[in-house]
């Protein structure tokens, strides 16, 4: 369990598999799971693999997906999320694997040291993903969106570690370090590594898919939208989508943008650099966002939609400028039909008035106070952009954080 958390309960949904059928038992009062068909999406109470015999020698998708539903509001609080793995060494697993290999997988009835291993995967679209492809090493896979599945007998293994936890309040493992995306629903495939079969049960009452909630947990201390760019295998804790909101229809050259700049920074090694040219009076900010557009971009708000900010005291930002120049910034939402956070138009920056401050060539640390606003869902967590740039104008941003 993770330092700090009072109280953490886990709700299995057990997952009984029989060679090439598995069935599922559900129990959960945040997730909504169902087994569905691949070829129609009927509901079903079974996976299965289809076409298995003893001359199979690959990993094979099953027929079916579990179709998993958040129920409540995507929120920053700690401690929420679902995590994928096998328990095949309690002496409540039939069987029990009695092998000194990695025990996640199905275990043979009849010699219990034997095991087929099992992957899984986890989309925000129902459209069916490759085959798993292992690397060379054995260490992960080719496309690096496939898990194994991990035993929690394995060395390897503590409760909710990145790689075993599909699902998140920072989103979908779309990748083995990586999460992105916070949709209504996600689609979880499950694969099998069919090879060098002997003609016998395999079997497991042990695959869970276990969600843990913490219902005393609070605000983050520190929620980042930006504090470097992502990098390799450790990414930042970054949050929110950034794009480019144009405020005027000039035919003038675009605006750039780079997330990863190394020029200059306030925090080793990165931060974000946003080119204005010099052409006309362009103007234009770059907002973070997280409600998908397909529901409105920016505008789209409401319960379900952004992140539940509720606790945090204020939002801070560093910025500086190739020259002095007059910048905005906005925070949250407007009350009207972009949702129910502020604007630093209504929540003005610095304690000054409107959205409007000075950007010098300094490193200056900038803040805007929430405290007593409604923040329960932000869709807009932060913008900013220059005021009529004549000549040209560079921003250079950098952690930008909510907190506590």
């Amino acid at each position: 369990m993770k330092k700090g958390m009072k109280t953490n309960h886990f709700y299995a949904i057990i997952l009984c598999l029989l060679f090439n059928l598995l069935a599922v038992q559900v129990r959960s009062a945040v997730f909504n799971v169902k087994i569905k068909n691949i070829s129609d999406d009927l509901v079903n109470n079974w996976i299965s693999w289809t076409n298995i015999s003893v001359l199979s020698q690959d990993w094979i998708i099953s027929d079916q997906y579990l179709e998993v539903e958040y129920l409540t509001n995507h929120s920053i609080i700690t401690g929420w999320g679902l995590q994928l793995n096998t328990h095949n060494k309690t002496n409540i697993a039939d069987p029990m694997y009695l092998g000194t290999n990695n025990a996640a997988g199905l275990i043979d009835t009849m010699f219990s040291n034997r095991v087929i291993n099992l992957a899984w995967l986890i989309k925000n679209t129902k459209l069916k993903p490759p085959k798993p492809t292992e690397r060379g090493d054995h260490t992960g896979f080719t496309n690096y969106d496939w898990h194994y599945a991990l035993d929690k007998s394995s060395t390897e293994f503590t409760n909710e570690m990145e790689y075993v936890v599909a699902w998140n309040q920072s989103g979908i493992a779309w990748h083995e370090a990586v999460r992105q995306e916070k949709p209504l629903k996600a689609y979880v495939y499950i694969a099998a590594k069919f090879q060098n079969l002997i003609i016998s049960i395999f079997r497991t009452t042990q695959l869970r898919c276990e969600e843990y909630n913490n219902s005393e947990a609070k605000f983050l201390k520190n929620f980042f939208l930006y504090t470097n760019a992502w990098s390799g295998s450790n990414p930042v804790p970054n949050h929110y989508t950034p794009d480019y909101e144009d405020w005027n229809s000039d035919d003038f050259p675009a605006v750039t943008m780079d997330f990863e700049y190394t020029g200059t920074y306030h925090s080793p090694g990165t931060c974000v650099r946003i080119d204005y040219p010099s052409i006309g009076t362009r103007t234009g900010a770059l907002v973070w966002f997280e409600a998908p557009k397909t529901c409105g971009g920016w505008y789209c708000s409401g319960p379900g939609k952004g992140y539940d900010l509720t606790g945090t005291s204020k939002l801070t930002f560093w910025v500086r400028a190739n020259k002095t120049a007059t910048a905005i910034c906005e925070m949250g939402v407007n009350a009207g039909s972009h949702g129910p956070g502020d604007s630093c138009g209504t929540v003005p920056i610095d304690g000054g008035v409107g959205n409007q401050f000075t950007v010098t060539t300094t490193w200056t640390k900038h803040s805007i106070t929430v405290t007593g606003k409604d923040m329960s869902h932000v869709s807009r967590g932060f913008k900013i952009g220059a005021w009529n740039p004549s000549g040209g104008l560079t921003l250079y941003v950098d952690d930008i954080r909510y907190e506590k």
